[in-house]
This record gives structure tokens, sequence and C-alpha cells, in this order.
């Protein structure tokens, strides 16, 4: 943590709130995230576990505990309201606005697509590779992260929002195109995280859909919990899983939360390119450019008239 952002919030008095941030286990806790976010500008919006882990990791006095998880979203909260932190630095999916929109005139509109077509379009670059990949996370938190990754690859990210849906599974079983598919899993090392990858997908396509994809894990591996701060909350005992879990990896567990965006993030593309033909890849990038070409030389004479 840069002494120089302790230094600042320290030496201030003119909060809008009126807050103390006097020298206090949440002010360095705050200057430690107020740098951490300059750290990670390329991954913003981060969430709040992922801020969690890090302190964890970095901030001798913080424990890695629920009621430490409390506090620092409090802290966060009223650093956010006196502008030590920007609002869009942090996001919270479970919390969402659903607008109505819409457009003010015609013109407007098509002003808007003829944009949207130069920069939109995108190839299928994996088209004629030997197998289908999909990046599948039971993390709602994780998607942004793993279509940053997966976008180059035109790989899509499925969220599963825990355990996915049933339409989830028909949605993924519609997609098959004759190739092999192989889902690339991205969960938490616990009792559920670990049913989804080993037994829920693989059991539930097999058994409802008569599909066989490949499910190879690639985030949490045992061997990737040894460097991470274990999960805050215990094993639930009323979970049907937990007995699995416990006879198979112990009694604790671990986040993929925990892990910071740029491993995470290479830790996807290690995955995905181990099963790809790059210089097919790059073929295919190849004909894109040639398409975008084409697309602009066609919607160059479009004339909109209304504005």
């Amino acid at each position: 943590m840069a002494t120089d952002t302790l230094d600042r919030i320290l030496t201030r008095t003119d909060w809008p709130t009126g807050l103390n941030w006097g020298n206090t286990k949440g002010t360095r806790a705050v200057a430690f995230v107020v740098d951490l976010i300059v750290e990670m500008s390329a991954f913003l919006p981060l969430t709040l576990r992922q801020i969690h882990y890090q302190l964890v990791d970095d901030l001798p006095e913080y424990r890695n505990t629920l009621q430490q998880y409390k506090s620092l979203s409090g802290w966060i909260y009223n650093a956010r309201i006196d502008g030590l932190i920007n609002w869009n630095a942090i996001e919270d999916q479970g919390r969402s606005f659903n607008g109505a929109g819409g457009w003010q005139s015609p013109g407007r509109y098509l002003s808007a697509y003829r944009r949207a077509a130069r920069i939109q379009y995108r190839r299928d670059v994996t088209c004629d590779q030997e197998q289908r990949i999909e990046v599948w996370t039971e993390k709602a938190t994780l998607v942004r992260i793993l279509r940053r990754y997966c976008e180059p690859y035109r790989i899509g990210v499925q969220n599963c929002g825990g355990f996915g849906s049933g339409s989830a599974f028909q949605d993924a079983y519609n997609r098959r195109d004759g190739r092999p598919t192989r889902i690339l899993y991205c969960g938490d090392h616990d009792p559920s995280g670990m049913w989804m990858s080993e037994r829920d997908i693989p059991e539930r396509f097999a058994g409802k859909h008569s599909f066989k994809p490949i499910v190879q894990r690639i985030a949490l591996t045992t061997p990737m919990t040894r460097d991470l701060p274990r999960n805050y909350e215990s094993l639930k005992p009323k979970d049907s899983r937990t007995p699995w879990y416990i006879e198979r990896w112990g009694n604790e567990s671990w986040e993929v939360d925990a892990l910071k965006p740029p491993v995470l993030g290479k830790l996807v593309i290690d995955a995905i390119e181990s099963h790809l033909d790059m210089d097919m890849l790059a073929v295919q990038h190849e004909i894109e450019k040639a398409d975008i070409t084409e697309i602009h030389r066609n919607i160059a004479g479009w004339r909109i008239d209304r504005q």
C-alpha cells in the first residue's frame, strides 16, 4: 500500500459526510483499496469479494472472516460517499436496474445503427476448428472478466448463476454443431462448485440430453488452492454435497474470486489455446479484416435524411 494514499486520507479533514477517517483499520483498508483500484484499472469494475481476498493476502491486520467482510462493505460505502473511491470502480451484479429507453428520432437510430455496423461485426474465427469450446462459470461476478479474455477467440461464456437452469442446458445442447464440445469450467473449490463440474454438468447432459461434452475444470483446481486464502465461510453441514466433498478434499474450501483477474485470464487463455490450431485461427482473423472492409464499403453510401 502506498503511504502517500494513507497520508492523504489522514491529513484531510473536510470529508463531505463528516466521517472520522482517523488512523483506524478501516482507513488503512480503504487506502489499500484505493491503490488496488489503480493497480487493477484495466480490470474494473471489481467486486467486493475480489477486494476482500486481496486484503486478506496483503494487509496483515485484515482477517478472513464474514464479519470482516461486512465491515469492509461499510468502509467502502462510506469511502464512495466521500469521494475516495469512484462509484464505477466496484460493481454489484446482484442488484441491477432495467430501464425502458428508446430513440428520439429515426435519424438518430439509423446513425447509431450505422456506427454499430462499423464496429460490432465479429467473424466466427473458430468455425473450422476440430472442437467447439465454451467457458462456463457458476459466478456471475466473473462473467465480465472471462468475456474479456474469451472475446478474441469468439468463445462464449455461460453464466450458470450457481447450478445452471434447464433452459441453459437446453440452449447449450442446441448450440452443438457436430463437432465435439469442450466446456472449460471456472468455479469455487467447495461442495457445490466441485459437484457442478464433476457431477452435475456431465451427468445432466448425459441423462437429460444424451449429450456428452468434455468438461474440463480450469479453476479452481486443488493445486491452485495452496497459495490462496480459504473461504471465510465454513462448509455448510446441511448441504447434501458436503460429505462427498470432505471425503475427497477435506473440510476447507476456496473461492475462485480470490484469483487476481490477470491470473484467471492467463488460465483461460492457456486452456483455450491448448485446444485450438492457432495457425487456422490467424487465417480466420485475416478473413475478418477483409469482411470489415467490405462492410465499411457497403454502408459508406447510406443516406440518413431525418435527424
